[in-house]
């Protein structure tokens, strides 16, 4: 028969109809020959197309091996050409087409074996589980991470390697827990405190990101063993103004939440005048200042690092140069912010100098706010006030510090410029990579200790490479603008020998700093130990010294004996705290010495009086150092043991040596085999020492434990600040307040 193929494909499809009757195709050739012809031949050739295509599109999905033994004969049947079946494959579905070959034909070739790719699933009991959660919850509190770290993507394909069929728990469970944890380890601190006898603190207070004010305290104790520990007491958001009565009330109930509010010796904190009233008003508690920041001022005011000379009518036009440089203050979260470079060209245009008059503004508040919160009578770096001997040294001195700020001025507009250009940056690497200076050049701050130092020591060591910028700064593609501000900024040979000065002047600060920054030492005595060494240091001239360094020396040491004046009361407390330590009491003076042995003969004389009251007194009582007194002597022998010739023999004359051990020394007879002690090994650590003799020292012993706790420095509050900080990072602004607090809170506990 023939007919055109629209007739052809018609009668396929009729053939391919299931159903009983077979003249489909007929019926079908019958309807074709009444089309019209020219209608037939156009659809003709469009059939024609789609015909190849379709065919084309089937061939390739034609990829599975069922297609070896069945033909498909529309989009949804195929015909099976063993049996000549034909059997559904609903959008092209193959599983009951190889069913039907595999159970009726026994075709078992056909069957799917599992792919070697497959992931296997591994299931984890309820115990490997609770397990690992509980493991992911302290990595994130101990490290400080985001709560769905463990599911961002990178992670998780991690753990799917390393780990397959355990997932995370979310960001949610880890909050709850978070709160759980906290509540758990406050309820071990009270405890722990329950058995503390002394107990002292620091304090002090911090501002995120979004200027929530956060109050920290710290405590610090001695185990009986002598062994230092310290833990944060407090870390929460603190939501009222800053007076000094609201800061007391605020610790008080703190302290009384904690059950230690009676337990308190002593209290270091910075020189705010809040923070001393709010303590002051604390009965029974020595407030210390932190020598720390005292230091710092001494630094800072002493060599006025931060003063600003004001151009004087008719002066030289050379100060001009660091008018818009002269301060750079950045808080933690600045620094990232001073490291961007400029475009290419960094026009210094008039926007990038308004920025810099804008750095300046801040700075200038940032100068007032750190001397503000001292004590009024403590001199800033504008105070010329301090008493200077005669009219011819106070002259020396203000022409010394004129050189040093000079210095200081274009040292850190030196530093910005690079800093803020593209082009000085690259110079200034490739210079770097050939002359191999490992270090980059930093701002120093004016709240950072020791951050001039530090900028001065990596400015040094750039030296060559910003002589080598100056000598081929014509080569470069500048502006006149920045050849200007970059030839005002060069150091003269004269200014490289004040920073060599001031480094090595500075060195022994920033390692005193470093000194007294511990944590796992007690630091009250080696602050009264360096702060006389470095008196020393500052008073001594020696043969080769230059005229220069001895000024400088002679600047800082007015100042350091204007912030650190041995009759001020703050010094005497220091002075009666660090004699427990060796290091402390071999720079004490013989006359300190009596004074303050005489004070703690009086305190035992106090403590015996008051042995058998049932009033109630301080951490330091009588009951304490007779209960050390008598867990310190030796067990007599068990009635079981073998005596030896040699006991029995001093038996019989009363000169046993068990018996004369149980006999406790006086309180004068200890003072004086501590002082013959602490003379035989004035570099002993407090620890050690009192780990090796306080057993023959009972009542000293105990006292050195309420002493030697305190910190010399607020460095555990800082230190707190700091961790907060990071934990706080621009990666997660959405953590709570609350959250944050609970996660700066257990990280020495979960340690």
């Amino acid at each position: 028969m023939t007919g055109s193929p629209k007739s052809q494909k018609k009668r396929e499809r009729s053939a391919a109809a299931p159903g009983p009757s077979t003249s489909v195709s007929d019926a079908a050739t019958d309807q074709v020959e009444n089309i019209n012809q020219d209608n037939t031949i156009a659809v003709a050739q469009e059939e024609n197309e789609n015909v190849v295509n379709k065919t084309t599109d089937e061939e390739k999905q034609l990829k599975s091996n069922v297609w070896d033994f069945a033909k498909k004969v529309t989009p949804n049947m195929a015909q099976c050409q063993k049996c000549k079946l034909l059997i559904k494959t609903i959008h092209g579905g193959t599983t009951t087409l190889r069913k039907h070959l595999i159970n009726r034909h026994n075709l078992t070739q056909l069957a799917i074996r599992p792919s070697i790719h497959r992931k296997q699933v591994h299931s984890l009991t309820r115990e490997r589980k609770t397990r690992l959660d509980h493991l992911v919850k302290l990595a994130i509190f101990e490290d400080g991470r985001s709560f769905g770290d463990f599911r961002k993507s990178g992670m998780k394909k991690f753990l799917d390697e390393a780990l397959p069929g355990y997932h995370p728990p979310h960001r949610n469970q880890v909050q709850r827990e978070l709160k759980r944890l906290h509540g758990v380890h406050m309820s071990r601190l009270k405890q722990t405190l329950k058995n503390v006898t002394n107990v002292a603190l620091t304090s002090d207070f911090w501002s995120d990101r979004r200027n929530n004010s956060y109050l920290c305290l710290t405590g610090h104790y001695m185990d009986t063993d002598v062994s230092m520990k310290s833990t944060v007491l407090h870390f929460q958001s603190y939501s009222q103004r800053h007076f000094a009565q609201n800061i007391a009330a605020e610790v008080n109930t703190r302290l009384r939440e904690l059950g230690i509010d009676k337990k308190i010796t002593s209290v270091t904190c910075d020189g705010a005048q809040n923070m001393q009233n709010a303590f002051d008003t604390i009965d029974q508690i020595d407030r210390l200042w932190c020598v720390a920041h005292r230091l710092h001022l001494t630094i800072c005011n002493g060599l006025g690092l931060w003063k600003k000379f004001k151009k004087q009518h008719g002066e030289s036009d050379k100060m001009d140069i660091a008018d818009n440089d002269l301060l750079d203050i950045q808080t933690p979260f600045d620094e990232s912010q001073s490291q961007n470079t400029s475009n290419d060209d960094m026009e210094l245009s008039e926007a990038s100098e308004d920025e810099e008059d804008i750095d300046d503004d801040e700075d200038e508040e940032n100068l007032d706010l750190i001397f503000d919160s001292w004590d009024e009578q403590v001199l800033t770096a504008e105070d010329v006030n301090i008493e200077i001997e005669d009219d011819n040294n106070e002259e020396q001195i203000e022409i010394t510090k004129r050189k040093v700020v000079e210095t200081m001025q274009k040292c850190r507009s030196l530093i910005k410029i690079v800093r803020r250009s593209q082009i000085f940056t690259l110079f200034i690497n490739d210079e770097k990579n050939r002359l191999n200076v490992p270090r980059r050049l930093i701002v120093d701050c004016i709240t950072r200790w020791n951050s001039t130092y530090l900028a001065l020591k990596a400015l040094l060591e750039h030296k060559q490479v910003l002589i080598n910028l100056f000598d081929n700064k014509c080569q470069l593609k500048l502006s006149t603008k920045q050849k200007e501000k970059l030839t005002a900024s060069q150091l003269s040979s004269d200014e490289w020998t004040i920073i060599i000065h001031l480094i090595e002047i500075l060195e022994p600060f920033q390692l005193a700093t470093q000194l007294l920054s511990g944590s796992q030492y007690p630091t009250i005595g080696i602050c009264l130990f360096v702060l006389r060494n470095l008196k020393d240091f500052l008073e001594t001239e020696s043969d080769n010294e230059s005229y220069t360094m001895t000024r400088l020396k002679s600047c800082l040491a007015k100042s350091m004996n204007h912030y650190f004046n041995d009759k001020d009361e703050q010094h005497l407390l220091l002075i009666m705290y660090g004699y427990f330590d060796p290091l402390g009491y071999s720079v004490l003076t013989t006359k300190e010495k009596t004074k303050i042995e005489r004070e703690l003969k009086q305190k035992c004389k106090e403590h015996e009086k008051s042995q058998n009251s049932t009033a109630t007194v301080s951490p330091s009582a009588s009951s304490i150092v007779r209960t050390t007194a008598d867990k310190s002597k030796p067990k007599t022998k068990q009635n079981n043991e073998k005596i030896s010739q040699l006991d029995k023999f001093l038996n019989s004359i009363d000169k046993n040596v068990s018996n004369c051990k149980l006999h406790p020394k006086t309180i004068s007879e200890e003072i004086a085999f501590y002082g013959s002690l602490a003379r035989k090994h004035p570099r002993t650590g407090a620890i050690q020492f009192w780990k090796l003799y306080g057993t023959q020292m009972p009542l000293l012993k105990t006292m050195a434990q309420g002493f030697l706790s305190t910190p010399g420095t607020s460095v555990p509050s800082e230190s707190a600040f700091s961790l907060s900080a990071y934990i706080a990072r621009k990666e997660r602004a959405r953590l709570s307040v609350e959250n944050l607090s609970y996660t700066v809170f257990l990280q020495d506990k979960l340690r």
